[in-house]
């Protein structure tokens, strides 16, 4: 309530509203999820009981979206397509993000909705409070993004794959239908069910075989991702041999140009393993950390930390010290996976 206020009053006082485009996508995609989830086998089967209440609501729907979106382009000024998504009875969200998607004014479309929202938040809770004597209940914490099962995570990754695929078939508003269409077919199609089999599976399976089938299964993928390029190369009509071509003459260059970089880089690596800087960096700062009275647990992992950005072979053979030296299972070994695993060659 309170941000949703703040932002009204900077967009009435015509001051920017603007967020990182990358975290908008994202959250376009979250949103999709969840509008897709509504649709399960479950609301279909009751379809039939609401026939008479939905061709209601849709005669309602359009009698009222019509008639509040003339209003708006003769009264205020609109365009039709911001008058027409201003009208709209729809999510916030929804529609601003589906509205700005086809070219309306997003400022109009998120302040026409707001209004309405802080009219329903404003009046109806104190109607049924003051006159219907509602007396409201506690209020339910909400979970937190680590309570998330495993299965839902999957099927989150699953729905993100929607946005892409959304975007090569030229869908409008391409990060918020593609997951949507996706989360309703997983829903649908009974998909939830098949990934809590397929993760309670490789739970039930030896440490070998979950190896041997997780290979099996991303070499799998890899050749997928490479044969849905060359379906929507021909969907599309692109000549993918020409076009596989062309890229590979641009990047020549690009491999010629770097080569001396990377000659510069891995003999700076050498000489800074072979000399023994890094053992006295990793001993200055574990003498640092222990002077301070801190726990120094830590700093035989730095070598992999320091090595990383630099040369991801050298950083893997700094792991596997690391593992040799303390277990793999240590707090070193799992902390110099960590190094290893998520983070990347920058400088490299």
């Amino acid at each position: 309530f309170d941000e949703k206020s703040g932002f009204r009053t900077r967009s009435v006082m015509g001051a920017p509203l603007t967020g990182p485009g990358r975290l908008r996508n994202v959250m376009m995609g979250v949103l999709g999820i969840m509008l897709g989830s509504s649709f399960t086998p479950d609301a279909l089967s009751n379809l039939g009981q609401w026939l008479g209440s939905l061709s209601t609501l849709v005669v309602f729907i359009v009698i009222v979206t019509a008639s509040v979106a003339a209003f708006l382009v003769k009264v205020g000024g609109f365009d039709p397509v911001t008058a027409f998504f201003s009208a709209s009875p729809g999510g916030f969200a929804t529609m601003v993000l589906l509205g700005s998607e086809m070219g309306g004014n997003e400022r109009n479309i998120s302040l026409v909705h707001s209004v309405r929202i802080m009219l329903t938040v404003l009046i109806i809770p104190f109607w049924f409070r003051f006159f219907q004597g509602y007396a409201p209940g506690g209020v339910t914490a909400l979970g937190s993004v680590a309570d998330i099962a495993g299965r839902d995570f999957s099927i989150l990754l699953l729905c993100a794959f929607g946005y892409p695929l959304a975007k090569v078939l030229r869908f409008p508003a391409a990060p918020l239908i593609g997951p949507m269409m996706v989360s309703a077919a997983v829903h649908l199609g009974g998909l939830t069910a098949v990934i809590a089999a397929i993760i309670y599976g490789f739970s039930r399976l030896p440490a070998d075989q979950v190896e041997t089938v997780s290979t099996l299964v991303a070499n799998v993928l890899l050749f997928s991702i490479i044969t849905s390029f060359i379906v929507a190369a021909a969907v599309r009509r692109v000549n993918v041999y020409e076009a596989f071509i062309e890229g590979a003459k641009e990047g020549f260059p690009v491999v010629i140009k770097i080569i001396p970089y990377l000659v510069a880089i891995l003999v700076s690596i050498g000489v800074f393993r072979a000399s023994g800087a890094m053992d006295l960096l990793v001993l200055g700062v574990g003498r640092g950390f222990s002077a301070l009275g801190m726990n120094t647990d830590f700093v035989e992992a730095l070598p992999t930390a320091f090595m990383k950005p630099l040369s991801g072979s050298g950083a893997r053979g700094m792991m596997v010290d690391a593992m040799q030296t303390h277990g793999a299972d240590s707090f070193v070994g799992r902390l110099a996976s960590t190094f290893q695993g998520s983070t990347d060659t920058t400088f490299y």
